[in-house]
């Protein structure tokens, strides 16, 4: 014969919230290719956007895309939807001018050497002159400015630097 015996156990269970998982910040030049791709931990199957700057556009599985036209802060309302629940964020789009003036930007000092950028392929094609000594090329990303991780090669007068097209958009400066 036995003994039965019952027990009570308590089993709590949290099911947390869904969130936004992009970045809250992007960053564009006005002319140049834009992407960003919003994501979220609901698994989600739709998304909506509102506000976008002039010239980007949206894809309905979660890409920001375009050419921007104008210059200015966005703050984008982005939102992914599942079947049952739907998580939002304001995602901040800057786009800036890409006008650099006699090797200078624009009320900066004149002995800023001239940073030039055109596409080739799949990347970007950053130059200086090489007599710009001292210089260093640094990028911002998540708003801060990092001595850039791009290989720079000397190729005859101009310091080059090759940096693919990436989802997410950078800044590049020459600082001292």
């Amino acid at each position: 014969m036995g003994y039965y015996q019952s027990e009570t156990v308590t089993i709590n269970i949290t099911i947390a919230d869904g969130e936004i998982t992009s970045a809250t910040n992007a960053f564009g030049i006005v002319g140049v290719p834009f992407f960003y791709g919003v994501t979220a931990d609901n698994v989600p199957n739709r998304y909506s956007v509102s506000a976008l700057p002039p010239g980007l556009h949206f894809d309905p599985n979660g890409t920001i895309f375009g050419t921007p036209w104008r210059s200015g802060r966005f703050p984008v309302v982005v939102q992914a939807k599942n079947n049952y629940e739907s998580e939002s964020a304001t995602v901040i789009i800057t786009i800036v001018d890409s006008a650099i003036a006699h090797g200078a930007i624009a009320g900066r000092d004149s002995l800023q050497p001239a940073l030039s950028i055109s596409r080739t392929g799949n990347s970007f094609l950053i130059s200086w002159p090489v007599t710009s000594e001292g210089f260093v090329l640094e990028e911002l990303q998540q708003n801060t400015w990092t001595n850039s991780s791009a290989s720079i090669v000397i190729q005859g007068n101009q310091a080059t630097a090759l940096v693919p097209v990436q989802s997410t958009a950078k800044f590049y400066r020459l600082r001292k």
